[in-house]
């Protein structure tokens, strides 16, 4: 019989290397190079050029991997890409036709073909295989194919039910009870509760249109909704009554926003008796005394805004944010101490106890609490010298910023983690360092009023145990199924893979996603003299036994026993296939005495086309698995009526980095109220775009509303308009094979919801700052602000003495944008003005005023540009306590009390600071100076840490002669110059704060030197100050 040959071609575009050839792959073979070597296979060290002009008379006179191209009638041809007939050069099981190797499909079986080919007599010939697992591929919609054993075609299937109502799939022909519109066999399972009408289902649901029994009201009336409440015949859900005042609802209930909700009424109230209708719209005592409250209810209830409140015990009994106050039993706003408390500094660190003694871990439950102006401090011991401390702390940055750092046993900074991310980690010591014994300290600490929780992680590794690194923890990376998967889609994109740790006796994997002749360089950099190496497998999952396909073919050595191993095929090679690749880092001696390998794996990809990988919302190829797009971070808003969430209306709301594949469908959901609108679209970002997508909107029951879009074009998008209320789905569907990137977008066009006003609007209205509503330190929730209306809001706090005064607003930005500014005892200029703190485009709003003396100050709400917005506000008030002593020179603030230091030389006087406080120390200091003389007045101190000053120098008539503020800041030291005269002078020198570091330095103040001394030399004091010109006083 004749044979016939099969369908896979390997095109070779490079040529193989010299005539020496190369070696095999461990077991012999060549790494699938039908050529038996170049650049396809294992073994390979270089990459020969292209010969393309070389005469030649035979194939032998040219290169491996070139025949001689010559027609009979000339002496002499040229050599050109291609195999040879005889002898033929392609390797077992290739033959050379027509200058390329094709395979010769001599078969078996079926698993002897390639794919989408399968044995017949003999030969392997276009067909599905009969075998398990079945290889067909899902359709369209999802539901599996099987490949029919008769017809070698893949045949798709149907939901099929068995008489135990279990679902299976299975060919149309051998179903006796398919499910029709339905393509998934799960969420929900279409085998149970199927119904043709009601009353096919219980009381508490409705036969849908799928014919399954859904869970809902029936607009029948047959089983009603509670009192006030009518079925939504789209939704099935049971809603209260639309109105537009109380009056239009039951008794029971009032009108909130724009329905009906269970609840007393505030005006006029309703309540039966001697009750009355609270904030929360429940009928109760209502209070003016905290008398009252104690009388009815006990000790240490207390009225506040008209309800009587229970005191607090602990912390837990009041919410996020707010603290029991011991000594008033309320909650007030404040940072929760952890029970680590008091471990404020190195003598009182909390010890730790560590599991086997060398892990610790504080756990989630609770966290660890950092407060502002708070440090945390922990000790523990390393059982011996040599010892690596691995320490990390995990937290949100956006909720404050933590830093660490450790101490050894003399108190000294030996290791610090500061950055502006989540997180902080160290590994101490580095490289080359041997640690002590003993013990060590960590401190955790927040930057400036930023206050957090935390969790807190530290391992001890003993000598010569290797540290492993990020990626071993939890699966690990130490085979192909737990490889570190590197996403690399793009056309020509690269990945580097940095700090990884390889221990004796361990392997790390990596994997990409390839496809048919992409090109891709492998470059693994070796640090500290560790021989490792890598190899290549694929393009699926490799067995134990299974061979590499690729080793590297390129190595150089560097400096300090540094080198680089690399592997390189170019594009349009016949080596790479559609599937996913896995590089194994491994170590080449296999002792387990190998020293650890420090290295940096890069993989760089050169595509002749992106690929299409699984994106976030995947999977979600049918409506049944549709994203939820109201889960998504900013979509959606608080409505104005508190009853639930939105999405928000009038923005393009954006999911980028999303991946159609060829013939499936994307589908999305969302939740739309009474005749919104809803524009959803797609920008592809694939250019030029090809191929053809269709956009659509359906409703809940998959039929499709409005307008769809259907191009090739980079934007395709679908609008519906005027919407009943309910869930509706957004499906993006690949024509043919469409492949494309995309970015989605929806937008909601909506009307807004009434805005309710809240009680200090209903008691009387808080609109000007004449009527502000007076509160103190606490909570205030569930507040609007009718902007629509005009509204703003005014509040006043009093403070008693000198405090810290913190406003937080909490709101979604989506809603409306509120601003916030606060005016100190009416003044028509606010204390935040022109600062970001109170004005800024994001969610919540923070103000923190410090150090501010007793008054009354003003706190105005309003909105930019007039929105409806719920909001809560939370106001801590914080009363100073300054905890530095004033120095021996104390009073010394103004030149009638400066302290005398005569005519003399001083040297280093260090007996003077400057405390923090209200209101501002400053010192002044009484300076002679002799007919003749030159004197240098030097104050050095420590810039940054401690904070930073400035000098003033002013004559006997106290006129100023001299400042330093003109010079650059950052230097630890500042100086005037006095030239000489022929009279003797006096001077007053005043040593002013710029600021003082309270964080790094917990004693609230500025420590300085004082030098007077001869001559006109700054820097015979330290540290030196090179090219700055110091002020100088000249008669």
């Amino acid at each position: 019989m004749e044979r016939v040959l099969g369908l896979t071609v390997a095109l070779v575009l490079s040529a193989c290397g010299d005539e020496g050839g190369s070696s095999g792959s461990k077991d012999g073979s060549n790494g699938g190079d039908p050529f038996g070597g170049g650049d396809f296979g294992p073994g390979t060290t270089d990459v020969p050029a292209v010969v393309d002009s070389l005469e030649c008379m035979t194939d032998a006179t040219c290169s491996e991997g070139y025949y001689c191209d010559r027609p009979e009638d000339v002496i002499r041809g040229r050599c050109e890409v291609g195999c040879r007939y005889d002898p033929n050069t392609c390797v077992e099981a290739y033959l050379c036709v027509d200058r390329v190797c094709v395979l010769e499909s001599n078969c078996s079986e079926d698993l002897n073909c390639a794919a989408d080919l399968y044995c017949l007599d003999g030969d392997c010939v276009p067909g599905c295989k009969a075998v398990e697992p079945d290889p067909c591929a899902s359709a369209a919609d999802g539901r599996p194919q099987r490949c029919n054993a008769d017809t070698r075609a893949c045949e798709p299937t149907v939901v099929c039910c068995d008489a135990a109502n279990a679902c299976t799939y299975a060919v149309a022909a051998d179903c006796s009870d398919i499910v029709d519109g339905v393509a998934s066999c799960v969420n929900p399972n279409p085998c149970e509760n199927r119904c043709e009408s009601d009353d096919d289902c219980d009381e508490t649901a409705y036969c849908s249109d799928a014919g399954r029994c859904e869970v809902g009201c029936r607009p029948d009336d047959r089983f009603p909704c509670p009192n006030g409440q009518n079925c939504n015949s789209n939704t099935h859900t049971c809603e209260y009554r639309i109105c537009a005042n109380d009056e239009e609802c039951p008794n029971a209930q009032f009108c909130g926003g724009e329905v009906c909700s269970p609840g007393c009424r505030l005006e006029p109230d309703n309540c039966p008796g001697d009750n009355t209708c609270q904030q929360n719209r429940e009928c109760g005592l209502g209070c003016s005394l905290d008398a009252e409250c104690v009388s009815n209810n006990g000790a240490g209830w207390f009225c506040l805004q008209g309800q009587c409140n229970p005191p607090c015990a602990e912390h837990a009994d009041c919410p996020e944010l707010e603290v029991c106050d011991a000594a008033t039993q309320r909650c007030v706003a404040g940072c929760r101490e952890d029970v680590n408390e008091p471990n404020d500094d190195l003598a009182t660190a909390a010890a730790l106890n560590f599991e086997n003694g060398t892990h610790y871990d504080s756990g989630v439950n609770p966290r660890l609490s950092a407060c502002n102006r708070n440090r945390d401090f922990f000790r523990f011991d390393a059982p011996g010298p040599g010892y690596t401390i691995r320490a990390s702390i995990e937290f949100e940055h956006a909720s404050g910023d933590l830093d660490m750092q450790l101490y050894d046993a003399a108190g000294s900074v030996v290791a610090r983690s500061e950055s502006a991310d989540d997180d902080e980690s160290f590994v101490f010591p580095g490289n080359g360092v041997e640690a002590a014994g003993g013990r060590y300290s960590i401190e955790v600490y927040a930057r400036g009023l930023d206050r957090n929780t935390y969790r807190l992680m530290i391992d001890l590794v003993a000598p010569g145990v290797c540290l492993e690194d990020e990626a071993e923890a939890g699966p690990g990376d130490d085979s192909a199924l737990s490889a570190t998967r590197l996403p690399l889609a793009q056309l020509m994109q690269s990945q580097t893979v940095a700090d990884r740790t390889l221990c004796a006796s361990d392997v790390d994997w990596f994997s990409v996603r390839m496809g048919n002749r992409d090109g891709v360089t492998v470059r693994l950099d070796v640090r500290g003299g560790a021989d490792l190496s890598f190899e290549i497998f694929g393009p699926q999952v490799p067995g134990p036994n299974t061979p590499p396909v690729f080793e590297p073919n390129g190595f150089n050595m560097g400096p300090n026993g540094a080198r680089t191993v690399e592997f390189s095929i170019p594009q349009f090679n016949a080596g790479i296939f559609d599937g996913t690749y896995y590089v194994r880092v491994f170590e080449t001696t296999g002792s387990a005495d190998a020293p650890a390998g420090d290295y940096d794996l890069t993989v760089a990809v050169d595509r002749e086309r992106a690929l299409c990988i699984d994106d976030e919302a995947e999977p979600n190829d049918v409506r049944p698995e549709a994203f939820d797009l109201m889960v998504l971070p900013g979509f959606t808003r608080m409505r104005i009526d508190g009853a639930g969430t939105e999405l928000v209306p009038g923005m393009d709301l954006q999911v980028p980095d999303l991946w159609l594949c060829g013939g499936e469908s994307d589908w999305y959901s969302v939740v739309l109220t009474d005749n919104d609108t809803l524009d959803a679209f797609i920008d592809r970002s694939d250019a030029p775009a090809a191929g053809d997508t269709r956009v659509e909107i359906l409703n809940a029951q998959g039929q499709r509303v409005g307008l769809q879009g259907q191009s090739s074009e980079p934007r395709n998008a679908a609008r519906a308009a005027n919407l009943p209320a309910g869930t509706y789905f957004v499906a993006v569907t690949s024509i043919g094979d469409t492949q494309a990137e995309y970015q989605l977008s929806v937008n909601r066009t909506t009307s807004p919801l009434l805005c309710t006003p809240d009680r200090f609007d209903a008691a009387g209205g808080n609109e000007l700052q004449a009527n502000a509503t007076a509160i103190g330190s606490g909570r205030q929730v569930n507040l609007t602000l009718c902007g629509l209306d005009g509204d703003e809001d005014w509040y006043v706090v009093t403070l008693d003495t000198i405090a810290d005064l913190t406003l937080t607003l909490d709101f979604t930005f989506a809603q409306g944008n509120l601003d916030v500014d606060i005016y100190r005892d009416g003044n028509g200029f606010a204390d935040n003005a022109g600062q970001v703190q109170g004005h800024s485009n994001l969610d919540d709003e923070t103000v923190v005023l410090r150090n501010r003396p007793a008054g009354e100050y003003f706190i105005r709400v309003y909105g930019v540009g007039f929105p409806n917005v719920r909001y809560d506000m939370n106001v801590l008030v914080e009363e100073e306590v300054f905890e530095c002593n004033p120095d021996e020179d104390e009073p010394n603030e103004d030149v009638a009390d400066a302290t005398n230091l005569g005519s003399g030389i001083v040297n280093g006087r260090a007996t003077q600071w400057i405390c923090e406080g209200q209101p501002r120390d400053e010192d002044f200091f009484r300076i002679e100076v002799d007919a003749n003389d030159t004197r240098s007045i030097v104050v050095p101190f420590l810039y940054g840490d401690d904070g930073d000053l400035y000098l003033e120098i002013y004559d006997s008539d106290q006129m100023l002669r001299g400042a330093t503020f003109a010079v650059s800041r950052g230097n630890s030291k500042q100086c005037v110059i006095v030239e000489p005269t022929n009279r003797d002078r006096v001077f007053f020198l005043h040593v002013g704060p710029l600021s003082i570091n309270s964080i790094l330095e917990m004693d609230q103040r500025l420590d300085y030197q004082m030098f007077v001394i001869d001559g006109d030399d700054c820097d015979v004091v330290g540290p030196p100050s090179f090219g700055l010109d110091w002020p100088r006083v000249v008669d």
